[in-house]
């Protein structure tokens, strides 16, 4: 447990104080006011009343005072901020899916407004906000108010892009220490089994679904690549990703592909999945290209029928090596598809223990 808004030792001493102050209250003596009777039919009761309010006697209400102490008591601990921070040392990333999918009406802007309200509740210490469009925009830092959160919403809008929550987890899991941690993903984006098979057991996933789409819209919801299959250093091979609505995939066809300035013409692998379409693009040059994918529009949301993606530059590395290296070290690096053997243009050199480098880099 702690205080959100106050240090805990004030927080405690609040709680105290209170106590302390009701209970003097309950014990300060009654003001005696003098009043004329007629009989003498009552003073016996009068001097029983007025025997109760002197300040030594039995506390008379103890119910009483349980109960304004427990009013009190809890305006305070809201006033406080009193909170359950959960196992020591957890720390809490909220990731806000800003793709296109989310445009889609006001979605997105229910979507944040429910990730700020999650992020309200959380440590300030420990939590992270960060929204994943073509990009990765952290939101909120661990130790700043919630408001900011709130602020620098206005005017955020989803990006013509595919969701990159899951790459923005991972890229967050491999460059922290390991430690309890609670990933809440807000928004359309879903990790694949391969994808979840990365994570560590230390990460907690949770989900805030955004709110249903109205009407019928087919878009990318996925964009990325990977090491080609067939091993080949210079080229990946490229995923897209396509739903539609209802039975409609039965009919999809491959979306237009373009790398730079050329158009992609050599045709997908395709994969079947629920409610879409899977193509993948083998073997396709990785020289650092911007490669575009687009499908039919003219549906109730043409944010998502275009995506874009760089592509990764894997050209070869030249490499020299001079005399006196021993042969298996050329041998290596005949035989690694990354590097290949060249003297002029070489960027790495490999010389023998005290030789002298000569060229490169």
């Amino acid at each position: 447990m702690s205080f959100g808004f106050v240090p805990a030792v004030l927080g405690v001493l609040g709680l105290a104080a209170l106590a302390a102050v009701l209970f003097a209250l309950h014990r300060l003596r009654v003001r005696h006011q003098q009043v004329e009777v007629e009989t003498t039919l009552f003073w016996r009761q009068a001097i029983e009343e007025s025997r109760a309010r002197v300040r030594t006697q039995r506390f008379r209400h103890p119910l009483t005072y349980a109960l304004l102490l427990l009013i009190c008591g809890l305006l305070w601990l809201s006033f406080a901020g009193l909170r359950a921070d959960g196992a020591a040392g957890r720390r809490h990333l909220v990731l806000l899916d800003g793709s296109a999918g989310m445009a889609h009406g006001g979605r997105f802007a229910r979507a944040a407004e429910a990730a700020a309200d999650y992020a309200a509740g959380l440590p300030d210490d420990a939590r992270t906000v960060v929204l994943c469009g073509a990009g990765a925009q952290t939101l909120l830092r661990p130790g700043e108010e919630a408001l900011l959160l709130t602020r620098r919403l206005e005017g955020v809008a989803p990006a013509a892009a595919p969701s990159s929550v899951a790459r923005v987890l991972l890229d967050h899991v491999r460059s922290r220490a390991p430690a309890p941690t609670t990933v809440c993903v807000v928004g359309d984006a879903l990790l694949l089994d391969a994808e979840r098979a990365l994570l560590p057991e230390w990460v907690e996933l949770r989900w805030l679904p955004a709110p249903p789409r109205a009407g019928a819209n087919a878009g990318i919801t996925a964009l990325g690549a990977r090491p080609a299959a067939s091993g080949r250093w210079d080229a990946v091979d490229v995923l897209v990703e396509v739903l539609v609505p209802g039975g409609a995939a039965e009919s999809l066809a491959s979306p237009q592909v373009s790398v730079g300035d050329r158009a992609w013409t050599a045709a997908p692998v395709v994969e079947a999945v629920a409610g879409g379409r899977r193509f993948r693009y083998l073997d396709v040059p990785a020289r650092g290209e911007l490669l575009r994918a687009a499908v039919p529009s003219g549906d109730a949301l043409p944010l998502d029928d275009v995506a874009t993606f760089a592509l990764p530059d894997r050209q070869p590395i030249a490499v020299a090596v001079q005399p006196g290296v021993p042969a298996v070290v050329r041998q290596a690096i005949e035989a690694d598809p990354g590097l290949v053997l060249d003297d002029a243009g070489a960027r790495v050199v490999v010389r023998p223990v005290g030789g002298g480098a000569v060229g490169g880099d």
